[in-house]
């Protein structure tokens, strides 16, 4: 999936679960939108990976969509970041940004290993920066404007 649609889509979920978090909501966004995008650090081509001089390291170390990129790894991080007393709003907040990306990243024909490290990939039927991506970035942008419309009006 390209950055864009990952970003819109944890802004959509960020709106979603937005009422079930009672303060620091900005916390919550911030992490929830950061870490959708932060899991293509593994990829030196894609977007952050370009911004980043890690991006080779980490890739050479993990690959792409292997340990970084499953649901093995967002539980072993929450779980520390839990045991360090972090914020539980910046811990839901990192859980959903990272769990969307990958929910994205198995739609895709290329899968991901949710559960690693078995290696039973999950895949799906889009294509990265196909037509069909873009038709869903776009209803996703509709509904993210739809409901920041209603939020804003519910606050005026």
């Amino acid at each position: 999936m390209l950055f864009r649609t990952h970003l819109v889509f944890s802004i959509f979920l960020f709106l979603l679960l937005d009422p079930l978090v009672i303060k620091n909501k900005f916390l919550f966004f911030i992490s929830t939108v950061v870490s959708s995008v932060v899991l293509d650090l593994d990829l030196p081509k894609s977007k952050i990976g370009k911004r980043i001089l890690l991006s080779h390291l980490i890739n050479l170390f993990f690959g792409h969509r292997g340990f970084l990129q499953s649901f093995t790894f967002v539980i072993i991080f929450s779980l520390t970041l839990f045991l360090l007393k972090i914020s539980p709003v910046l811990i839901l907040g990192f859980a959903t940004g990272y769990s969307s990306h990958l929910l994205l990243d198995s739609l895709t024909i290329k899968g991901v290993y949710l559960f690693w490290p078995l290696k039973v990939k999950v895949k799906g039927f889009l294509r990265t920066g196909s037509l069909l991506e873009n038709l869903l970035f776009l209803v996703f942008f509709v509904l993210v404007s739809l409901m920041t419309f209603h939020k804003l009006s519910n606050f005026l």
